[in-house]
């Protein structure tokens, strides 16, 4: 025999089901957010990655190509100074020409910082800087002198960097053989590189803090390193172990510890066939990172405080029926959008490149397909042509005072396809300077975030959304479903705040109890539906009789009801109470089963002013207004009866 289907184990179990569903789709929502989070932030942090292998590649290749350039210039000094000692007359003691040759070409070469001629006898003949300090230097020129008499070469050779004598500056000598018709060693050209000017190109690449450059012989041998280290400085590295071996033309990119300070870099090597070098870059991860760590902290701490919110929001849901099957189709709208959210990160940078006129010089594939242009189109125009008229004028002319002042520009910015769709990018905009250090060209690489912008607009509306269903469920736990008075909690939380402020502020605070008379006859006479509207009835005029703001009129419980009156004595609450009486018996409402023949009230009235904190204050103040109001009921209802203020103890007091 099945149970009856209003049993309490079917009751229970009708209750527990919906309970059972708003705790599991609260629960499912969180993860959703979390996993959504974890997916983010994993797109993102592969994104800033790729984002620093690719500026690597950039400033590896930029340093390479400057580097280049310096090296072929001091190539051609030494050729020219070399080719003009050749065909004079040997010895070249106290030859003007050559001096005044070798001064004039050092001084077209800045990164030259000195320009040495040495005969067969190791003697320096010529020396741009002269006096007393080109003896001295003179001295030093042993290495790359023993190496030309030894080799038949005529190719130029890079030494370890020294400390010049004659400047007191770090130096990289590049030498030259001379030889006479017949092949015998006449002597040697040397141009000592000023290492600072070599560090000058490295720095311009601009990889950050945590970065190192380096230009290795392919041997291994460290010449030189950014940030400068004398102590490194022809370190022979293990040239298979550290990625150098069998490089090809066009580089590789590969990740290892330095053996310089062990740091884990990644890097990306460049060769110079011409001069058997290797330009090295390395960028530390952990720096790399450091901006995504920090959007991650911020991001997690975000969703943290949402899914708090949803399971807190959860808990209330459990002790509120009605409001759950709302707040629940709500939760799972924010659910779909949420999941309607396809977040993606585009792997390949667009790569844009004007001169310092904002002229457009170069585009990749990528920045074409975006822009919906062809790349003959592109060449030569205004990049203006790509605004959207999002941004106001002084946005860019922040963006230009940053890249012409030679520091790098990061931002976000709408732009404009020629087509009129307008999307979001990440842009970095990278100033390339030239030996002046004024930038000669910006390189600008940016990468599509309209779909993160997207997502960021859908879960702040998804956040607003649950801020007013919390609201809601507050404002129904707060108030009466049926009077529309303050609830049973409210009125216990606004008692014990009222108490807490008449002690700090010395001032009265009344309580006015109140209770239908003879109602259950009422309910049993006119039934329920009735006694319903005449709770109602009175509620209004309770409603009616309070009239500032902090008054608080509450359903005590039944046909009990209660005014909380702050600031208020007992002769002021009292007329409160009177006008209430009086207009209750205004209504008139008919009440057979009452020997008044209408619905009357019985009230009792009790006020305090605490002066020293008692936990049992709220308690004596109610017992105090129940018996007052168990006496008018007892002198034949219908009436007031204002009882003793509250004798209160202080809390040691009571304790003991």
């Amino acid at each position: 025999m099945s149970p009856p289907a209003d049993s309490p184990g079917l009751l229970r179990l009708r209750r527990a089901a919906p309970l059972r569903a708003a705790r599991g789709y609260v629960i499912g929502v969180a993860l959703i957010l979390v996993m959504m989070t974890a997916l983010v932030l994993g797109l993102s942090r592969q994104h800033e990655l790729e984002r620093a292998k690719r500026m690597l590649l950039l400033g590896t290749e930029l340093a390479s190509r400057h580097v280049g350039v310096l090296l072929r210039q001091a190539d051609s000094i030494t050729a020219a100074l070399a080719q003009e000692a050749e065909r004079g007359a040997v010895p070249w003691r106290d030859d003007a020409t050559l001096m005044d040759m070798a001064l004039r070409l050092s001084v077209d070469a800045p990164q030259v910082l000195e320009l040495r001629l040495v005969d067969a006898a190791g003697a320096t003949v010529v020396h741009t800087l002269g006096g007393r300090q080109a003896e001295a230097a003179a001295q030093r020129a042993d290495e790359a002198f023993r190496f030309h008499r030894a080799s038949q070469t005529t190719a130029t050779r890079l030494s370890p960097p020294r400390r010049s004598a004659a400047s007191g500056r770090w130096v990289m000598p590049l030498s030259r053989r001379l030889s006479a018709p017949d092949g015998r060693f006449l002597g040697l050209v040397i141009a000592d590189l000023d290492l600072a000017a070599l560090g000058a190109v490295f720095d311009s690449a601009r990889l950050g803090d945590g970065a190192a450059v380096g230009l290795v012989e392919q041997g291994g041998r460290l010449l030189l390193r950014q940030p400068f280290r004398p102590d490194v400085l022809g370190m022979v590295m293990d040239s298979r172990s550290f990625g150098l071996a069998d490089l090809p033309v066009e580089g590789r990119s590969f990740e290892a510890r330095s053996p310089v300070d062990g740091v884990h870099r990644l890097y990306n090597a460049v060769p110079l066939p011409a001069h058997h070098l290797v330009v090295i870059a390395g960028v530390d991860p952990q720096e790399v990172l450091a901006p995504w760590r920090r959007s991650a902290l911020i991001h997690g701490s975000i969703v943290f405080l949402l899914v708090a919110l949803l399971l807190a929001l959860g808990q209330r849901l459990l002790g509120a029926i009605t409001m759950q099957a709302r707040i629940g189709g709500e939760l799972q709208a924010a659910n779909r959008r949420l999941r309607d959210m396809k977040l993606a990160l585009d792997a390949h940078a667009e790569v844009l490149i004007t001169d310092v006129g904002g002229r457009i010089v170069d585009v990749n594939d990528r920045f074409c397909h975006s822009t919906r242009a062809e790349r003959a189109e592109l060449i030569g125009l205004d990049h203006r042509v790509l605004r959207s008229g999002h941004h106001p004028p002084a946005f860019y002319r922040q963006l230009w005072r940053t890249i012409a002042s030679g520091r790098v520009w990061s931002g976000e910015m709408m732009m404009r396809a020629f087509d009129g769709i307008s999307y979001w990018m990440d842009t970095t905009i990278v100033p390339f300077l030239g030996p002046d250090g004024r930038p000669q060209q910006f390189i600008a690489i940016r990468y599509n975030i309209s779909a993160r912008k997207e997502a960021e607009s859908a879960l702040a509306r998804t956040m607003q959304a649950l801020a007013h269903s919390n609201h809601r469920l507050k404002t129904l736990v707060a108030h009466d479903a049926l009077t529309g008075l303050a609830s049973r909690r409210e009125f216990d939380r606004a008692l014990a705040r009222e108490l807490r402020r008449a002690l700090r502020s010395h001032q009265p605070l009344a309580l006015v109890l109140v209770d239908l008379d003879h109602f259950k006859r009422y309910n049993d006479h006119y039934g329920h539906p009735a006694g319903d509207s005449c709770l109602q009835a009175v509620a209004r005029s309770l409603r009616a009789s309070i009239q500032r703001e902090g008054d608080l009129a509450a359903r005590y419980g039944g046909e009990e009801f209660a005014l909380l009156l702050p600031a208020t004595d007992a002769a002021g609450a009292t007329r409160v109470a009177e006008r209430l009486l009086a207009e209750v018996e205004a209504l008139a409402l008919p009440h057979a089963a009452s020997p008044a023949g209408i619905v009357t009230l019985s009230l009792g009235l009790a006020a305090l002013q605490p002066t020293v904190a008692s936990p049992d204050a709220a308690a004596r103040l109610l017992q105090a207004a129940d018996d007052a109001l168990y006496q008018a009921k007892r002198a034949g209802r219908s009436r007031l009866v204002v009882g003793a203020a509250p004798a209160l103890q202080a809390a040691a007091e009571s304790g003991s």
